[in-house]
């Protein structure tokens, strides 16, 4: 039967081995294209910076309401 004083014992040893074959399987992959993808410009990254802040900074510029936004999004 199952003892349960070596439980916890057991149990890191299948937690380090499933960590340890994550780590190895993500590693590899790197590996498997090398050559592919390229470092972000900082044009790009501009890009795709669209965070708006509480103050609401950082939407892009516009006009209209909030009226006339409800009703684009109504048609």
């Amino acid at each position: 039967m199952f003892r349960l004083d070596k439980f916890p014992t057991r149990l890191g040893f299948v937690v380090l081995l499933a960590i340890s074959t994550q780590l190895s399987f993500a590693q590899s992959s790197s590996a498997k294209f090398p050559g592919i993808g390229r470092t972000a410009t900082p044009a790009e990254v501009a890009a795709w910076d669209i965070d708006v802040r509480p103050d609401f900074k950082g939407l892009p510029k516009g006009s209209g309401s909030v009226e006339e936004g409800q009703m684009m999004i109504v048609q």
